[in-house]
């Protein structure tokens, strides 16, 4: 399984020359990242972004919480949305920023309301997220009693709408199962990325989220996935290697170059917030801006950037 629009995807030369832009070296941008960031940023409606696998621990939040810190970095405008009663990634940005703004109504309460405007939490200028609520455990029979079963996906899709235009990029939070929280992200979606742990079990849930991507692209044809984020829990581990491998030559392309690696900065993030001045912070964080990176670049060729 590959994405043949992707077989041409020139990853950043690391020896471009950098923008000194008076911050810390880590977020020197070269003019080929400030340019996709440019081109990000022109659309006049935001690109929709689900990470998601169907196992539960593949750093999945996280990933969605690193990408939410280099954004707000970048001064990209991003909106998270967690669709998730439990809150994963809620709690991890929350460690990362004290809100602004509080939202006046919780996610199921813009639901029910059909407008999401006042659920929205503003952490700073550019970043803002409407919060994971466990009321939304109620979502699968609040839609059934109102919506009929061919209008349940479409929720989400019809409550962002509206709220595109004020955001570069929105990035759904999901939980790791077919659920009615997973069906409205991607059909709400322009692009998917699934990150995945090199592993047995990760790998054959893999092989059946992308089955289940092909399978609902009935509901939203324009869904497109941008790559599979490997996970690595051990660089000297054979089966890690092994499956890596594998992933590979059933993905091909969808794979991205550039994998994370366990850390220890990463579980100290978890519970403290991201920091970048203690050891191993500036290596952690540039494996992550890396994975970022490769996504604006794939994103550039899906989207056809400068050819526009």
């Amino acid at each position: 399984m590959t994405n043949e629009k992707l077989t041409n995807v020139a990853l950043t030369d690391r020896n471009d020359s950098t923008i000194s832009n008076g911050k810390k070296p880590i977020w020197e941008l070269t003019y080929k990242m400030e340019n996709l960031i440019s081109y990000l940023k022109k659309p006049d409606t935001a690109i929709v972004l689900t990470i998601s696998n169907f196992k539960g621990g593949v750093g999945k939040s996280t990933l969605t919480n690193l990408f939410a810190y280099i954004c707000e970095e970048l001064g990209l405008k991003v909106l998270l949305i967690d669709s998730d009663p439990q809150r994963s990634i809620t709690k991890k940005v929350l460690k990362n920023f004290n809100p602004i703004k509080k939202a006046k109504n919780t996610f199921m309460q813009g639901i029910k309301k059909n407008d999401l405007h006042d659920s929205i939490t503003q952490l700073t200028s550019n970043l803002s997220i409407i919060e994971g609520d466990w009321e939304l455990s109620t979502l699968e029979r609040y839609s059934r009693d109102n919506f009929k079963i061919e209008a349940e996906y479409y929720l989400y899709a019809y409550l962002i709408d509206d709220l595109k235009k004020d955001y570069d990029l929105i990035i759904f939070d999901t939980v790791p199962t077919t659920t009615i929280f997973t069906h409205n992200c991607i059909v709400a979606s322009d692009y998917v990325i699934s990150p995945a742990q090199a592993e047995e079990e990760c790998y054959d849930n893999t092989l059946n989220f992308m089955s289940y991507l092909s399978s609902m692209k009935q509901y939203n044809d324009k869904l497109d996935i941008l790559g599979i984020v490997p996970y690595l829990s051990e660089l000297d581990n054979s089966t890690n290697i092994k499956y890596l491998q594998m992933y590979r030559e059933t993905f091909g392309d969808l794979v991205f170059e550039n994998i994370i690696k366990r850390s220890a900065r990463v579980m100290t993030w978890g519970t403290d917030g991201i920091t970048e001045n203690k050891g191993y912070d500036q290596k952690t964080l540039s494996m992550y801006i890396g994975v970022f990176t490769e996504f604006l670049e794939r994103l550039s060729v899906l989207e056809k950037w400068g050819n526009k």
